[in-house]
């Protein structure tokens, strides 16, 4: 199947790809339906059309920081102290297809920018593609970096593909970086280029590039600490009970351990809901591992009313119900 992420390959004929996503985003503009379209790309004009841009050629990306608070956002970024790796990674492809390097932070600000400079004079000119300019979807509709942002997922984005007309003679592949302790998302790395050097691995380098950018974030912070970080969610609390025991049994874990395991409540096997009593089982042994609480054990009593008389004699076999509203 193919990726629906991905815009063009080395099999396609981009001159007839970009015919196509033409006439399917003219029929969009008419009240028509995207069926032609990638999905990915089709969520992306309906939310553009429903934030209200502007999809005709009056349209451009606004700036919102002039150079100076750019370049004092970009000064303090995470991204910036790895800018010589995004460099690195890139500079290849961007070398031989004319493509732009480019960072943005979490909002779609456009914060660092390196190219040709007659490939940077022509971005910024026919769209605003410049430093301090605000590429989310709600500022310039479907493109790669406000897409990769607001789907949080790495895309390539081709020609009218684009919902802004003056975009439509552009390509971008992006892809979204994120902070390797909380998770959260800071930024996005991104390929530009003309529409007609549009190259089929661009999206493969800029999701090779994040995870290169992710994997060196998360070296610098546990060098920066010196400490092992554990961060996940797990279905209920009895899985994050375990995971708990397992880090109580490293030396020094209170001191050289940060874990933040979360249990989301939801139940993924049969396993969560019932348990088979085995020999030496009490109700609150049970409730200690199912429930994260050994005195919930008339919780577990109450549900199972219909096998159980008395909550100190369970026997071996029984399988009992583990009531999902009691669940820590």
């Amino acid at each position: 199947m193919r990726n629906p992420w991905l815009a063009i390959d080395a099999t396609t004929s981009p001159a007839r790809r970009a015919r196509e996503v033409r006439h399917a985003w003219e029929r969009f503009l008419g009240g028509g339906r995207p069926d032609s379209i990638r999905e990915p790309i089709a969520d992306s004009w309906r939310r553009s059309s429903a934030a209200g841009v502007d999809p005709s050629a009056n349209g451009s990306a606004p700036s919102v920081a002039d150079d100076d608070e750019a370049a004092a956002r970009w000064e303090v970024h995470p991204l910036e102290s790895v800018a010589p790796l995004i460099r690195e990674c890139l500079a290849g492809i961007a070398d031989d297809a004319a493509h732009l390097m480019v960072v943005s932070d979490a909002d779609g600000t456009l914060l660092w920018l390196e190219g040709a400079p007659q490939v940077r004079l022509a971005a910024a000119n026919s769209m605003n593609f410049a430093v301090g300019a605000l590429w989310s979807e709600g500022g310039a509709g479907t493109n790669a970096i406000g897409t990769a942002l607001a789907a949080d997922h790495a895309v390539q984005v081709f020609a009218a593909e684009h919902f802004n007309e003056v975009v439509q003679a552009w390509t971008c592949a992006a892809a979204p970086v994120h902070d390797p302790d909380t998770g959260d998302l800071i930024g996005v790395i991104d390929l530009t280029s003309r529409m007609s050097t549009v190259h089929p691995h661009s999206f493969a380098v800029a999701v090779a590039t994040a995870g290169a950018v992710e994997a060196h974030l998360r070296c610098l912070m546990h060098e920066r600490d010196g400490k092992l970080h554990f961060h996940g969610t797990v279905n209920t609390q009895a899985e994050a009970n375990k995971i708990w025991d397992a880090i109580k049994t490293i030396p020094d874990w209170s001191t050289d351990v940060v874990a933040d395991i979360k249990a989301t409540g939801a139940s993924s096997a049969a396993a969560a809901d019932t348990y088979t009593v085995k020999s030496g089982d009490t109700l609150s042994k049970i409730a200690k591992e199912f429930l994260g609480d050994a005195t919930a054990y008339m919780e577990i009593f109450n549900a199972n009313k219909d096998q159980l008389s008395d909550p100190d004699k369970i026997k071996p076999g029984q399988v009992l119900k583990i009531p999902q509203s009691a669940k820590r």
